[in-house]
């Protein structure tokens, strides 16, 4: 039998954990998203012909590219300061995994935004 102080720490720190995931979640948004898009993203898209056009679009790519990376930074430095294990081993290890993930999703975002940036960067230098 568990002892109620440890009982109850367990139900108070798993309310924790379930209070700092929604957070987490409701200020991430959803990951691929990254930073906010500009407006009329998709029309650009399709209107580019211009050198303008592309470096314009490579600009946004390459900001997107920083502020994921930022992103995939913060959480990596979350998943580092749970640290090693200590009473609570197990939420920590989940804390920690969960950043983890976090931190390798945003950077393969960011890796494909620098793919789009580049892309769009010799679009630029094709075009009239």
């Amino acid at each position: 039998m568990i002892p109620a102080t440890v009982s109850k720490n367990l139900w108070l720190m798993s309310g924790v954990f379930a209070a700092l995931l929604a957070v987490d979640l409701s200020l991430g948004g959803c990951i691929s998203s990254g930073s906010q898009k500009p407006a009329r993203l998709q029309e650009k898209l399709e209107a580019a012909r211009t050198k303008a056009d592309h470096d314009e679009l490579a600009g946004y790519y390459q900001q997107e590219a920083n502020a994921l990376q930022a992103k995939a930074k913060q959480h990596e430095q979350k998943a580092q300061a749970y640290g090693p294990p200590t009473g609570y081993a197990r939420l920590e290890n989940d804390l920690a995994r969960h950043c983890n993930y976090l931190g390798s999703k945003y950077r393969d975002d960011a890796e494909a935004s620098l793919a789009l940036a580049k892309l769009h960067r010799r679009m630029a230098a094709e075009s009239p």
